[in-house]
């Protein structure tokens, strides 16, 4: 392992993961229409949410794991 690649843990190493992460979905975004589709989708039903006041989903709902 270089000398310069740092801690699992450090914020650096952390920050310039999440920046491939990020370029990844955009990529994906550029190049797959359905996944536009379902980005906008999910926007538009938050949105929708907020608008009508509807109280949010609960986050863990009486299912047998939770």
């Amino acid at each position: 392992m270089p000398k310069n690649a740092g801690s699992a843990l450090s914020l650096g190493r952390w920050r310039r993961s999440a920046g491939f992460a990020w370029a990844g979905v955009r990529q994906v975004y550029r190049s797959e229409p359905n996944f536009r589709i379902e980005v906008w989708a999910a926007a538009a039903a938050l949105a929708l949410t907020w608008l009508l006041g509807a109280p949010p989903p609960p986050f863990c709902s009486p299912a047998p794991w939770c």
